[in-house]
């Protein structure tokens, strides 16, 4: 049996699904099968699949399933002890399955690893963007009561996390999102501080679908882990404004302000007792989520900045310098009463 397992689904790809087989195809480590399911293609990506002559392709052709019940079936099909991610759309560095691998097998507590991701156009012209990066395990649990650590295509995970822990993706918008949240909480995870993946941008791209709520799975799943975390202290305004650090269209006037600040005691005060997050980092994260918060108020006053310094004295975050760029932004806003620049 092949040491990992490589799963792609595939919808009307033709444009791109080329270059993302060959990224895989040429890879420096070479140990590994290659489970492509086509979801029904109306376009020429099955006849491209099919044209391949490597013997580390397996073809699956259920038909039109869609996009969650085509994700589950490959978990399922996977028989190596590492399984690996890949959209059709984007393209994999050469030594991205060596350099996952190789950290699996040398820290065997870590059960999920991913990498840094630049963003690539249509024609594969660097975008000179990248996915937000969280490397360390703890960092990443802090950060997943907000938002997405990993870029989905840039997954490797051990086979048996899942099979002992029945995990699999769920029928629900940020489903990969819910699965690293599920995962994190059994094993340890880590993002690589390597470019590793190639991200493909594009109006077919999944997150771009009008039936694709992201905002409203996103709002559920982390209610649902701070229930799960925090049990029966949690309240529903509690979560109301825990979203407000997420989402931030969401309690963005001054008045909301002091809820804020009660919020934060609260969780800061939960953790002590519960123990999920290392006390530091979350008051850390904790800090750089009211940050962004703050700069997209509604109107200003000075409380605002005087606000803002009683949480500080709170939470006692590293500064660095884009922190207080974000800092200084805020006071000048909180003096003019209202944004003199976008950050």
């Amino acid at each position: 049996m092949p040491t990992i397992s490589i799963l792609m689904t595939a919808y009307n790809a033709e444009k791109y699904i080329c270059k993302s087989i060959d990224s895989i195809l040429t890879q420096t480590y070479s140990d590994f099968e290659f489970l492509i399911l086509d979801d029904g293609s109306t376009d020429n990506t099955l006849k491209i699949i099919n044209s391949y002559n490597d013997a580390r392709i397996k073809v699956l052709l259920p038909g039109k399933i869609g996009y969650y019940a085509a994700k589950i079936k490959l978990i399922q099909e996977a028989k190596s002890d590492f399984i690996a991610i890949m959209d059709a759309d984007d393209i994999a560095t050469p030594d991205r399955l060596h350099l996952q691998l190789q950290f699996l097998k040398e820290n065997n507590d870590y059960g999920l690893v991913g990498s840094r991701a630049e963003w690539i156009d249509n024609n594969g012209k660097l975008l000179n963007k990248e996915f937000p990066f969280v490397d360390t395990h703890e960092k990443i649990k802090c950060n997943l009561l907000f938002v997405n650590c990993f870029v989905h295509t840039s997954v490797m995970i051990r086979n048996s996390i899942l099979i002992n822990n029945q995990l699999n993706y769920k029928k629900m918008a940020g489903e990969d999102f819910d699965l690293w949240i599920r995962i994190t909480q059994k094993t340890k995870a880590k993002n690589l501080n390597k470019v590793l993946i190639s991200y493909r941008v594009h109006d077919s791209n999944m997150c771009h679908s009008d039936w694709y709520k992201l905002g409203e799975g996103i709002s559920y799943l982390i209610s649902d882990q701070l229930v799960s975390y925090f049990k029966t202290a949690i309240l529903s305004n509690d979560i109301q404004t825990h979203l407000s650090l997420v989402e931030f269209s969401l309690k963005n006037k001054i008045e909301d302000l002091p809820n804020l600040k009660n919020w934060i005691a609260k969780m800061i005060t939960l953790n002590k007792e519960y123990k999920h997050f290392d006390e530091q980092i979350l008051q850390q994260v904790l800090y750089e989520r009211i940050l962004k918060k703050f700069l997209r108020l509604e109107n200003y006053s000075y409380s605002v900045f005087q606000i803002l310094m009683q949480l500080k004295k709170e939470l006692q975050p590293t500064l660095t310098f884009e922190l207080r760029k974000k800092e200084l932004a805020i006071l000048a806003f909180s003096l003019t009463k209202k944004k003199i620049i976008e950050l």
